[in-house]
């Protein structure tokens, strides 16, 4: 609890930056980074607090161009930036207990996410979002002052992690994670000639897309980077299969996404691939926060995590663990 109050102290500082006389500042989310949602003279704002060390500060000026490009461009619904009162859209801070931080306040985008589909239609609308998301990720950041990271498949497998390694991992579990990582670099080598990088979410599953009525709008954007669209669509698409309805979900999925650009030209060959990465980013990324209030639970999942990957390498469905 003095960790948080520590980070509201952080969260006034920065309003302040704002001229914003806040009405109610509400904690979102304690994970990656600190999120509130703020109520301001009949507004409503989300303000972002940057985990220490994570992203640099030309990193995260980079993510908030494309969301004005994605905006002004393509018209796609996705976070809008709020400049300060001396003009600016990154802010720095720091506060005792909390240290140096960057922060960024987000106008709020209304609508509500789906946890569950009794109507699988609106997955076409977010499909659809996602391919006009990559075709304006074609031409757009190849300035050499534009800075975002690279997601390749050997970069997931390694985690991105800052201060975590496989070494880490509870050796029970990780020789197979390892062998699977080395199937999946040994795979990368052969997608090598059909890739085409762009940039991409980093994170698109049904938590970072939301619906209003007849529109969709994508959020957390803190991920964002250079890669293969397959990645986007292979996270998406995972979700879908660890939740249920993985082949119906699917389906409305990729006729949204197809009725806007063709599938990728590595999706055959690179789907299962970059879904396997995909799961082991998440091994790594969760055993680099021990801090975090799901840790141990996290760590609990780690033997069906190790099933999941055997039964890959076994050429045999990794989710049909039953029970």
């Amino acid at each position: 609890m003095g960790r948080l109050r520590r980070y509201r102290g952080f969260a006034s500082e920065a309003l302040d930056r704002y001229e914003l006389h806040a009405d109610h500042v509400h904690l979102l989310q304690h994970d990656e980074n600190v999120t509130y949602r703020v109520a301001a003279g009949g507004q409503r704002y989300l303000l972002r607090i940057h985990r220490d060390g994570r992203r640099s500060p030309a990193q995260i000026g980079s993510e908030l161009r494309w969301l004005e490009a994605l905006r002004a461009d393509a018209g796609l619904t996705v976070p809008e930036p709020v400049e300060d009162s001396a003009g600016h859209l990154l802010g720095e801070a720091s506060s005792e207990g909390v240290g140096h931080r960057s922060f960024v306040l987000f106008r709020w985008l209304p609508g509500r996410f789906r946890r569950t589909w009794p109507a699988l239609e609106p997955l076409e609308r977010a499909g659809a979002l996602l391919a006009r998301l990559h075709l304006h990720g074609q031409t757009f950041g190849r300035s050499p002052d534009f800075s975002r990271p690279h997601w390749s498949l050997e970069t997931l497998c390694d985690g991105d992690v800052e201060g975590c390694s496989w070494d880490d991992i509870d050796p029970a579990y990780r020789s197979v994670h390892l062998e699977a990582r080395a199937r999946v670099i040994e795979g990368g080598r052969e997608l090598a000639g059909l890739a085409s990088e762009s940039l991409i979410h980093g994170d698109y599953h049904h938590h970072n897309f939301l619906f209003r009525g007849s529109q969709v709008g994508a959020i957390d954007f803190d991920e964002c980077g250079f890669g293969d669209p397959t990645y986007d669509l292979a996270t998406t698409l995972l979700w879908f299969r660890l939740f249920g309805r993985g082949t119906e979900a699917r389906h409305y999925f990729l006729r949204g996404y197809t009725s806007v650009r063709p599938l990728p030209s590595t999706f055959e060959a690179g789907l299962d691939l970059y879904t396997v990465a995909r799961m082991l980013y998440m091994v790594l990324w969760r055993a680099g926060r021990p801090g975090h209030p799901f840790y141990d639970w996290w760590m609990k999942t780690l033997p069906r995590s190790a099933a999941r990957m055997q039964r890959w390498l076994e050429g045999r469905d990794p989710f049909d663990l039953g029970g």
